[in-house]
């Protein structure tokens, strides 16, 4: 996880075995100390280093709260959170949220302090313009359409309009609110129904417009004043996310929407259980420090383009799913079977509630070359031979969460390989509602129905916390033609020490990463101590080639983002990144007229 040219130093690492009774009041106190690293099971996985991270491991019989107490003064993070099994009915869970999955006891959640209809409605507004991330549509396609709200929420976390519109309509029917999504080719949207009216939210333009009454607008009275987009325009004239509002009120008067009235039909459902079954030998990883391999639907490829595929939305988490009995004993679980062939073989079952993005069999030990099928979706596929034990089974399991892989039965040995055969998966999780650390005393819940898991956990007390403090230009008004210097302020807000960390900076037409994004450039923070800034300056060509929407060329958007890949440990990445419109003069020197802009000097 950390590498280092220095020699690697063990911390600290407890193993307790707890029989606790079941009741949700009861904690395990549980305080590692500096040791030898637990051989075994544990060995070789993430490595503790100088860097003081540290590890817990604690057995469990029944479900319980592990108490783990932090400084006051730390500034803590998870970096890698694993379950191992048996264990039937696990559900992933922060100590102050919900688990991960239940709909309806998130809706509770965020609109436990709401006192009226309003106000539960922009609560759960709320949660989806901050929590669910701006990216290409994963619900809208020919091979993936998503209805089920919390496929959305914790397999996504991120959508476009119509994913965002859909999901947001559900949320507030879940909280017995009408509701009904607004469509039509160049938008979706979400109306509410409380005071006895409509009231419009626009969750990707992260707006809702306002009557002179203070009452919120609904469609139809949006569409017949479109001045009412006025009060959501910065001092630039643009609406949160950079359009123009004489392009919106355009969209607004061609459209003739189709309504989606929860009253008539539901276009959204809860459905998948996102709680885990495993097996002896069998372990789920949520790691917070690595990069993700993001799944893509073949639509969007089709749709936009195999360079959209380059782009891929920073923000899911790196899980990995694993099937490797031989860490834990020499028994198999791959059940006897016959191959489409009509030959005899074996076959194991892989099942998450997430998303599988890659996997890979290794069956150590062989020189035959025994054929390999998946049966997924319903059919069932040749994926070629293990050559070297081995075979890479991803193209045909990217996308599912529930798959099998069946083995040809060459060789009278294959049942005693298959005691060590391993299947490593990687998963596509949402950032939301993950376990988090904070200073002082954490209960790290572990909620399950059956089972005895095995708990371990990396992280860090003292993390670093980067963020982007200040973006300007030098000049601070350039002309366009004109050399410039884009100087960008982090400072390491943290208790601990930063690694290196990269920082990407580009010039976006709209705040949406999705959309036309060009790189200015990259360049490397320094390792910076806790309470310690620095400058770094970025060289860019002021131009106006990244224009869209009818939005005023000399208005450009700057976007500085740190660490986009989760290479290194951050306490906190919300203020990892920040973004900056740079005014441009014209090259003769004359300011742009802007609105809301008083004479610039």
């Amino acid at each position: 996880m950390y590498s280092s040219n220095k020699t690697r130093m063990a911390i600290a690492v407890m193993v307790c075995l707890v029989h606790c009774k079941p009741s949700t009041e009861k904690h395990i106190e549980h305080q590692p100390d500096q040791g030898i690293p637990v051989q075994g099971r544990f060995d070789n996985l993430f490595d503790t280093d100088e860097r003081g991270t540290k590890r817990i491991d604690i057995d469990l019989s029944q479900p319980s709260d592990v108490q783990l107490d932090i400084p006051h003064t730390a500034t803590p993070q998870l970096v890698a959170y694993r379950v191992m099994g048996p264990v039937t009915g696990l559900q992933l869970k922060d100590e102050l949220l919900p688990p991960i999955g239940d709909v309806r006891a998130w809706v509770q959640h965020l609109t436990r302090n709401a006192s009226t209809d309003r106000q539960k409605a922009e609560a759960l507004f709320q949660f989806v313009v901050h929590d669910i991330r701006d990216w290409y549509y994963p619900a809208q396609g020919l091979d993936l359409t998503v209805e089920d709200l919390g496929v959305l929420i914790w397999n996504f976390g991120y959508g476009f309009c119509y994913d965002m519109g859909r999901l947001q309509a559900g949320l507030w029917h879940e909280a017995g609110l009408r509701s009904r999504i607004v469509a039509w080719p160049q938008h979706t949207l979400a109306e509410v129904y409380y005071d006895d009216a409509w009231h419009l939210y626009d969750l990707q333009h992260r707006s809702f417009y306002e009557k002179p009454d203070g009452s919120v607008a609904s469609f139809a009275e949006i569409k017949q004043d479109p001045t009412l987009f006025q009060g959501a325009l910065n001092q630039l004239g643009l609406d949160p996310i950079g359009y123009p509002p004489h392009h919106m009120a355009h969209w607004y008067q061609i459209a003739n929407p189709r309504f989606e009235d929860s009253a008539d039909r539901a276009y959204w459902k809860i459905e998948r259980s996102f709680a885990f079954d495993l097996r002896l030998g069998e372990y789920v990883d949520v790691i917070y420090t690595e990069p993700a391999v993001t799944y893509h639907p073949d639509s969007w490829a089709q749709y936009y383009g195999e360079m959209t595929l380059r782009k891929d939305p920073p923000w899911p988490v790196q899980g990995r799913l694993v099937y490797a009995p031989s860490h834990i004993n020499q028994s198999a679980q791959w059940a006897p079977t016959t191959t489409p062939e009509g030959k005899p073989g074996y076959v194991l079952n892989m099942k998450s509630p997430f998303l599988f993005t890659e996997a890979w069999v290794k069956v150590p030990g062989i020189s035959a070359f025994p054929r390999v099928w998946v049966h997924v979706w319903g059919n069932t596929q040749f994926a070629g031979r293990l050559v070297g034990g081995n075979a890479l089974i991803s193209k045909l399991v990217q996308g599912s969460n529930d798959f099998s892989v069946i083995v040809e039965d060459m060789d009278e040995d294959l049942s005693a390989a298959l005691a060590k055969a391993e299947i490593h998966t990687r998963l596509q999780l949402s950032h939301i509602g993950l376990p988090k650390l904070r200073p002082g005393r954490n209960l790290l819940p572990l909620l399950f129905e059956h089972g005895t898991p095995h708990l371990s956990a990396w992280y860090l007390e003292y993390a670093p916390d980067l963020r982007i403090a200040n973006i300007k230009t030098s000049p601070r008004y350039p002309r366009v033609g004109e050399p410039v210097d884009i100087i960008v302020t982090v400072e390491n807000v943290g208790s601990g020490p930063s690694q290196p960390t990269q920082l990407n900076v580009n010039n976006n037409t709209t705040v949406l990463m999705s959309e036309t994004i060009r790189s200015v450039g990259i360049t490397t923070i320094p390792s910076l101590k806790p309470g310690r800034k620095t400058s770094v300056q970025v060289p860019w060509v002021a131009n106006t080639e990244m224009t869209w929407y009818g939005q005023n060329p000399n208005v450009q958007l700057i976007d500085a983002w740190l660490d986009i890949e989760k290479m290194t440990a951050d306490a906190n990445r919300d203020n990892n990144r920040l973004q900056h419109y740079v005014v441009l003069k014209h090259s003769d020197g004359r300011f742009p007229e802007l609105p809301g802009y008083q004479p610039l000097h």
